[in-house]
Order: C-alpha cells, then sequence, then structure tokens
C-alpha cells in the first residue's frame, strides 16, 4: 500500500509532469461506462465530512472556490455533487475546483487507489496510473514465465507428484495430460505452481498427501489425524509441523508410504545410524499394527489441560483438540503418566 500511495503523492504534489488523475470504471452499464453522483462522505470519528475542510464564513470570503456542506448529517442534502465516470480526470495542478473536489473523492468508500484495492475490496472506481498498472501487468507475465519454465525443467516423472501437490490425484493419466494441467494451472495462478516448487516443505507435504491417499494415514470421526500410535494432529498444518519435528516418524511413515523408495534409501545410509530406528520400526509394527494411537488417560489427560490453562470443554474429544492445537504430545503424556504411576 505504502507504494500506492506514493504514486498518489507524487500526482497530487505535482512532481509527475502533467499531475492529472484519471478515474476508472469496475463497472459498466450496458454499452456504456458505469456513473455515478456523489457527495462528501459523513466521518463519524471526527464528526465532519471526509476530506473536507472545515470553514467558517469569514474563511469561504477568501476562497476561489470551497465545497457546500452542511453543519451536520442530517443537514447533507444539499451538499457539493460531482459526477465520477470511466475516464475522468481531475487536473490537480490546472484547475483549483479539481483539486479541491478530489480531496473528498478520494476518501469515498467505493473508490480505490489501484485496480489492485479495488478487485479486493468492493470499490466501483479506481485511479488509474499507466505506468503503475502497465507494470502490475509485467510482474504477471513475469510469474507465469517463471511458472512454466519450472514445469518445462521438471523431470515429466515427477509431474504426477506435483498434480498431486495441486489437489488432483491423475494416477494413470497420460504425462502429456498432466503436463498440460499444470500449464493451465499455471496460466490461472502462476503463484500456486510457484509454491509447490519453491517451498522447502513440499517433500513432507507431498509425502502427506500420499499417505492420506493410500490409507497410511487415518482421520477419525473428530477430524484428529493418526498415523499407527501417533496422533499428528487436528488439521492438515498441525500434521505437517508435527512430522516436521519428528524425524523417526517421518521415517516411519515414509516406510509404509513408499516401501520400494524407502529401500533403495535406506541401501544410501549407514546400518549405524538406521540401527535405532530399525527397532523402533519393529516396535512401532508390533504395538501400532492396528493403528490405535497410545493415549494417556482421560483423568490424567483432564488434569493435564487444566493446568495448562484449558479453559474449554472436557469431552475427551476437545481435549485431543486442545492438546494437538498446541503441541502437546501424546507420546510424552503417556509415559509421564506411566512413570508416575510406576513410581
Amino acid at each position: 500500500m505504502s507504494e500506492l500511495v506514493n504514486n498518489m503523492e507524487q500526482l497530487e504534489n505535482g512532481t509527475v509532469s502533467d499531475s492529472i488523475i484519471e478515474i476508472k470504471s469496475m463497472y459498466r452499464t450496458g454499452t456504456k461506462p458505469f456513473k455515478r453522483w456523489v457527495q462528501p462522505a459523513w466521518n463519524r470519528s471526527t464528526s465532519w465530512w471526509a476530506g473536507v475542510e472545515r470553514l467558517t464564513e469569514k474563511e469561504k470570503e477568501g476562497k476561489t472556490y470551497f465545497v457546500v456542506v452542511g453543519d451536520t448529517k442530517e443537514k447533507g442534502g444539499n451538499n457539493t455533487k460531482v459526477e465520477i465516470f470511466d475516464g475522468k480526470t481531475f487536473d490537480l495542478q490546472g484547475s483549483i475546483v479539481d483539486r479541491v473536489n478530489w480531496s473528498w473523492i478520494k476518501k469515498l468508500p467505493y473508490m480505490a487507489t489501484s485496480l489492485k484495492e479495488a478487485l479486493l475490496t468492493n470499490a466501483e472506481f479506481y485511479v488509474h496510473i499507466e505506468a503503475r498498472e502497465a507494470e502490475m501487468a509485467n510482474t504477471k507475465v513475469d510469474h507465469l514465465y517463471k511458472a512454466l519454465q519450472y514445469i518445462m525443467e521438471d523431470p515429466s516423472t515427477n509431474y504426477m507428484n506435483r498434480a498431486l501437490l495441486l489437489g488432483s490425484d491423475m494416477a494413470g493419466q497420460p504425462v502429456a495430460v498432466v503436463k498440460q494441467f499444470l500449464v493451465d494451472t499455471a496460466k490461472q495462478s502462476p503463484s500456486r505452481i510457484e509454491y509447490i516448487y519453491q517451498d522447502a516443505g513440499m517433500g513432507i507435504q507431498l509425502l502427506y498427501v500420499q499417505a492420506k491417499r493410500d490409507k497410511v494415514i487415518t482421520i477419525n470421526e473428530s477430524g484428529v489425524i493418526n498415523f499407527s500410535k501417533y496422533i499428528l494432529g487436528s488439521n492438515e498444518k498441525a500434521a505437517i509441523a508435527f512430522l516436521q519435528t519428528r524425524k523417526d516418524v517421518l521415517l516411519l511413515l515414509e516406510r509404509e508410504t513408499n516401501p520400494t523408495y524407502f529401500a533403495e534409501k535406506q541401501g544410501k545410509i549407514s546400518a549405524s545410524k538406521l540401527e535405532g530406528f530399525n527397532s523402533s520400526a519393529e516396535d512401532a509394527k508390533s504395538e501400532g499394527s492396528n493403528l490405535e494411537p497410545v493415549e494417556p488417560s482421560y483423568n490424567f489427560m483432564k488434569d493435564k489441560a487444566k493446568q495448562l490453562g484449558h479453559t474449554g470443554g472436557n469431552k475427551k474429544v476437545e481435549l485431543l483438540k486442545y492438546f494437538t492445537d498446541n503441541g502437546v504430545s501424546m507420546e510424552d503424556m503417556y509415559s509421564t503418566e506411566q512413570a508416575l504411576l510406576n513410581k
């Protein structure tokens, strides 16, 4: 927004050669540009008309032009009116009338300072600055070029996984069809393509999506995401964050989801590094074959939640959601409870 404001200030202060403000309309009435008669808007915080100078009768006498407004909101019916439409211009240096009127017109709720701002709001008009709009168009072209470059330079064997990251399981489709899907996505939203190629966490994201597709990861009726004996979280973001911090669980998930790839990867890792993993994997296999997550008792969870300041409901599903949302490990709580019981 600061850049847009600076562009506006350049025009208003006359640092641009012509200092002309041009208004564009977001709508059309049939084949004709949309028009509107406008009056100053009331500002509740200042109890006065936004952008209008408050003048005494004596001060008005010394003005070449001033905006006519009522003393109160209720007396605004006869306020100054100006018609705005697509292509209307305000000469901020050559016309005192235009300059004074622009001071309040730019404050109207349906006037945006740029096309980008208009698209994000309910504005009916926006300020068109040719160089700025051209720069925005060029930026969009640059992003599209970069997105298409990612696709063209990517081995075709990766296309299926890229599509999966975009939410489309295209297994069995010809490579050309998958590639066209990626290209079409780039044309519609270059940023989506840039994200799946640039984000460092995409490897874990892809593994999560594959595991979910293959039912290696399950989601119970309460929305809690489970893998083997582990509770990953109550939503995808929490589950990804859990996997990023628990490399041991990530390895287990990778082995269950992509056994062939994991076997190849395993052959490249020294036996010493895998020794601890293999033992834990066997434990997980024997203890978690029924996919039931390890949990502390309900009473222990309730007491723990109270200690942590939980003020919500005490149903089991509510407690589980509270713990997963706040990064509290079920496994750690279970171990703590067992240690207390064994004292």
